[in-house]
This record gives structure tokens, C-alpha cells and sequence, in this order.
């Protein structure tokens, strides 16, 4: 099933030992990324734009749709630079997706005492224009 098709249900893009597990559930407004994101614009089999390609065609068709609330949850164990500029890009297609029409919340999760994860999340919170939570655990 392609990402278009599923927006109104549940899409799951399956991590690997390079790219996090992303769960778009568009019934419960749920974003999640969960995992390591270490691939690159040269990785193989799957590059970055190969990876990040469904997930943003889902994010403008969901878009589309005018949800309410979407909750967007980042729980990443492992932030390589090119894993920042693919989540970059992901956050700038919420903020222009969503500017003035829903309530968009994101969660960063970060391990106590991680502070290249830390630091990642204080980095998108300055540069994106949507509500930052930062939660250690």
C-alpha cells in the first residue's frame, strides 16, 4: 500500500540499522519516529531521498485533509548530520503544512544525560515554527 492510498489509515515505514520506524496514523492525528537514523544520501539499497520520498507524499496528502491535532513523537536513540537534514525536512513540510491550520505538538525524547540528543531537539526548536516539548527519561 503506498503512502497516497493510506492516509486516512495507518502507514508503517519499517526501521532498518539506518532509518528510524516512522508510524503515520492519520485516525489518531500520530506521528512517530522511533529508532536510529543514520542513512545517508549514498546509502544503499535505500538512500535518503528513497526513504523520505512516501513519507512526504503522505505528509502533503494528509495535510490535505485539515486534521485538528497531530502529535508528532521523536524517540531516536542515534541523530547523524544527514539523518538532521532528513528530519528537517520533514519538520519544515509540518510547519508549512500546518501553519494556521491544526495544532501540530511536537516530543522530542531524549536518554538523561544525552546531550548530542539534547541539543538536537534545542536546535529544531529554534529553527522550526511549531511547539517543542523536550522530555528526558
Amino acid at each position: 500500500m503506498d503512502a497516497i492510498n493510506s492516509v486516512r489509515g495507518l502507514l508503517k515505514i519499517e526501521g532498518t540499522n539506518t532509518t528510524p520506524t516512522i508510524v503515520l496514523d492519520a485516525k489518531q492525528g500520530i506521528i512517530e519516529i522511533r529508532g536510529r537514523w543514520t542513512i545517508n544520501m549514498f546509502s544503499t539499497p535505500k538512500n535518503a531521498t528513497e526513504f523520505l520520498d512516501p513519507l512526504l507524499g503522505w505528509l502533503d496528502k494528509y495535510g490535505s485533509l485539515l486534521p485538528n491535532e497531530t502529535k508528532v513523537i521523536v524517540h531516536l536513540e542515534c541523530l547523524e548530520p544527514s539523518g538532521n537534514q532528513s528530519l528537517l525536512v520533514i519538520f519544515k513540510r509540518l510547519e508549512y503544512i500546518f501553519k494556521n491550520m491544526a495544532k501540530v505538538q511536537i516530543y522530542w525524547f531524549y536518554t538523561d544525560g544525552d546531550l548530542n540528543m539534547l541539543e538536537s531537539g534545542e536546535d529544531f526548536a529554534e529553527i522550526i515554527r511549531l511547539p517543542f516539548n523536550m522530555i528526558s527519561y
